[in-house]
């Protein structure tokens, strides 16, 4: 039986997935299920945040503090060089 998690302690996951595209839930699964969370709850913000970044691998940055679930993406460079020269969205 895996110890009980302290709600007080702020967790932090990165997960590298594809923009908008969560794919897999299985794949997210073993990594969220430690920390008593949803996957269908991490899936819908992680599709929140990732919303303007369609069909790119991405990094993103959970921060989990009280079964709270806060989404950064972590600028790669490529995105960023996207961005810069202003490419239209990928199809």
């Amino acid at each position: 039986m895996p110890p009980r998690l302290d709600l007080k302690e702020v967790k932090v996951a990165h997960l590298r997935c594809t923009g908008v595209e969560i794919g897999v839930m299985s794949a997210l699964a073993p990594k969220i299920s430690l920390l008593d969370l949803s996957v269908k709850m991490v899936g819908s913000a992680i599709t929140k945040a990732t919303n303007d970044r369609k069909h790119l691998r991405i990094t993103v940055k959970l921060t989990i503090w009280d079964r709270q679930i806060q989404v950064e993406v972590v600028p790669s460079a490529s995105v960023l060089m996207i961005k810069a020269l202003k490419e239209p969205p990928r199809a």
